[in-house]
């Protein structure tokens, strides 16, 4: 930050990435299980990052639990270790394990698309690059950071009934009967966004098509220089 406040910072001022930061490394250990899994994503994501995402949801879970009964036993004691060093580094693998899953998966998609046939290009049907790149994979990047919340939330739920059912009893089903209603009602909300999400990516896949062809148009137009004639052309 020194540098960078006196002069422009230059890519010799940048520190070398370590070997698990590049790309290159990412990219050979996710194609290894890629292959090894009859090229599946899903399954290359889970046996490539399954100890590791479950090692994070195993200490997500305990920070949960510290934030859980933090008001009963652990508000002064490991709650604040929690939030200190538990959490940060939670978060800091789960994120870094994001980065790698993302940086294979482009590379991934590069790879195809560097190896697709001259057919393939000139297809309509084929796959925008474009729309992988800037939707498809930010869905992946959002379910990988969510994917403990899947099994977390029902056990906190769990046990926030449990302690009501304690204190108050019976009365404490209603408070679960009231989160049900909510998840149903939440559910019936997110299937209608879903619906719409979908309409508005095949609406964008339209979209794109078009502007495709004329950037492609427009390509064949200045490789073989023929700005000129189409000037006169248009002008007659």
């Amino acid at each position: 930050m020194q540098i960078g406040n006196t002069r422009q910072l230059d890519q010799d001022d940048l520190l070398e990435l370590v070997d698990d930061s590049r790309s290159g490394v990412a990219y050979t250990f996710f194609k290894q299980h890629y292959h090894h899994q009859n090229q599946s994503i899903v399954r290359a994501i889970i046996h490539g990052y399954r100890w590791k995402f479950l090692l994070c949801g195993l200490v997500s879970s305990f920070t949960t639990a510290c934030i859980l009964f933090a008001p009963v036993v652990l508000h002064h004691s490991f709650s604040p270790l929690a939030n200190a060093l538990v959490t940060p580094h939670v978060d800091f693998q789960t994120q870094w394990m994001v980065f790698l899953i993302t940086v294979s998966l482009r590379a991934l998609l590069f790879g195809k698309t560097m190896r697709r046939s001259i057919q393939s290009r000139s297809d309509d049907k084929a796959v925008d690059v474009a729309n992988n790149y800037s939707s498809d994979i930010q869905r992946v990047i959002q379910c990988a950071n969510e994917i403990n919340t899947l099994w977390i939330v029902p056990i906190q739920i769990g046990a926030v009934v449990y302690m009501l059912y304690v204190v108050l009893g019976v009365s404490a089903f209603a408070g679960l009967v009231v989160i049900a209603l909510s998840m149903l009602v939440a559910f019936f909300f997110t299937k209608q966004t879903s619906g719409s999400y979908k309409e508005l990516m095949k609406r964008k896949d339209d979209r794109m098509k078009p502007v495709k062809e004329t950037f492609g148009s427009t390509q064949i137009v200045k490789l073989n220089a023929w700005e000129g004639k189409l000037e006169e052309k248009l002008l007659t």
